[in-house]
């Protein structure tokens, strides 16, 4: 990560097109006090790394904004789009402290209104200058904006500027997005596994286990396992997870499915082994 004082100096976009900037007067109380309030990560007004911000399409300027603020643009733009058939363009957000200074020295000789180095919005990554006909006052873009960009936390904040400034927005990161429904949990299935009996021996067969429920098997389980309790109650808990035995009249029927999942299983190793 880049130390805050150098994070400026990170890129030499933020020196190109300054005459692509639209007009930002002078900040009143308000802003300024927003300004301050804007800090966030310890980073400085107008010196936030590259890194933690989130890229977005601009036409002029560092293309990155807050990442809670460009998600909420996002959002915005997809509502945005599907009114006009255009996206919402973008024509300048964070423009970090270099950039704000050569503006404000051009606006000392007569260029463009710029506010101060420092006190911008647009230093907080939490400002965009709009294009797409919400720069001009009264157009249905503009109007359209006005009405449903709060919504998404972006405000119209250049309506009250002693300057109208129509194209400007700022974040004030009040936009929850809607998260998507958690995947519906998956319906309760019976067990691919089941006891089998026939003359009074039972298995457990499934796709791949085949074995016989006799007392060694089930001494070697309560001993890997550490089951307390008599071989009956391990049989019952075993009924408990399973159901109850299937009777399998035909002792071929039981070879039958035996010789089934031990094929499978032979079928499993060879592939993984493959």
């Amino acid at each position: 990560m880049l130390r805050p004082g150098a994070a400026f100096a990170a890129t030499v976009e933020n020196l190109k097109h300054l005459e692509r900037s639209m007009p930002e007067g002078t900040p009143d109380s308000r802003m300024r006090t927003a300004a301050i309030a804007g800090q966030w990560g310890g980073y400085s007004n107008g010196q936030i790394p590259v890194g933690v911000l989130t890229q977005v399409p601009v036409s002029t300027g560092q293309p990155y904004l807050r990442p809670d603020a460009a998600r909420a643009w996002s959002d915005l733009n997809t509502k945005f789009t599907a009114a006009f058939g255009t996206a919402l363009a973008i024509t300048e957000a964070y423009r970090d402290l270099a950039r704000q200074q050569a503006l404000w020295e051009a606006y000392q000789n007569g260029g463009n209104l710029a506010a101060e180095p420092g006190t911008s919005i647009h230093g907080w990554a939490l400002a965009c200058d709009f294009g797409s006909g919400v720069a001009t006052a009264g157009s249905p873009q503009k109007n359209w904006m006005d009405a449903n960009a709060p919504a998404y936390g972006w405000q119209p904040t250049g309506n009250t500027f002693s300057q109208v400034e129509p194209w400007h927005f700022e974040y004030d990161g009040s936009y929850l997005p809607e998260e998507p429904a958690p995947p519906a949990a998956p319906e309760p299935r019976e067990s691919d596994m089941k006891i089998i009996s026939n003359g009074g021996r039972q298995w457990l067969v499934g796709e791949f286990t085949a074995v016989e429920l006799n007392t060694a098997f089930l001494n070697e389980l309560k001993a890997e396992y550490g089951i307390p309790g008599s071989l009956g109650n391990l049989r019952a808990a075993l009924r408990a997870q399973y159901g109850d035995p299937v009777e399998i009249e035909s002792a071929g029927n039981v070879d039958s499915l035996i010789a089934v999942a031990k094929k499978n299983r032979a079928g499993l190793i060879s592939d993984l082994g493959s």
